[in-house]
């Protein structure tokens, strides 16, 4: 009887956790960069990425996570509707990150603002394609 009920209870637990795991695997393909000159905007720097990965976890709860080549953060949901998602980041770099998923069309946008150490801000916007 007590083999059944553990038996039981690990195949609950592990019901669980692969149900809040939902994860999806993404590609960046471009960003852009912009910095401030007086009192303006302007781009730096714009290119084609070469396929930096981006993988989030456990997207169906209020903490997802996220893995990158800065390393792995935890995120907090923004708001969520059927088919968009908006996620918080708080990187060790400082400022704030919005990852936005658009799961109908595959895809990702991500903003990044920065204070720089001269105290200007920094922005930079990345966009990708996610399976």
């Amino acid at each position: 009887m007590k083999k059944t009920v553990l038996m039981l209870t690990i195949m609950l637990y592990a019901s669980q956790l692969y149900a809040s795991d939902t994860i999806l695997e993404c590609t960046c393909s471009k960003s852009v960069l912009i910095t401030s000159k007086g009192t303006d905007g302007v781009v730096v720097d714009s290119k084609k990425e070469k396929g930096v990965k981006i993988i989030f976890a456990a997207l169906d709860t209020d903490t997802p996570k996220m893995k990158g080549t800065l390393g792995e953060s935890t995120l907090k949901v923004v708001k969520r509707e059927q088919t968009i998602l908006w996620l918080a980041e708080e990187p060790e770099l400082g400022g704030i990150n919005i990852w936005t998923i658009y799961f109908e069309v595959g895809m990702f946008t991500c903003s990044k603002q920065y204070s720089m150490e001269s105290g200007k801000p920094l922005g930079v916007m990345l966009m990708g394609y996610c399976k």
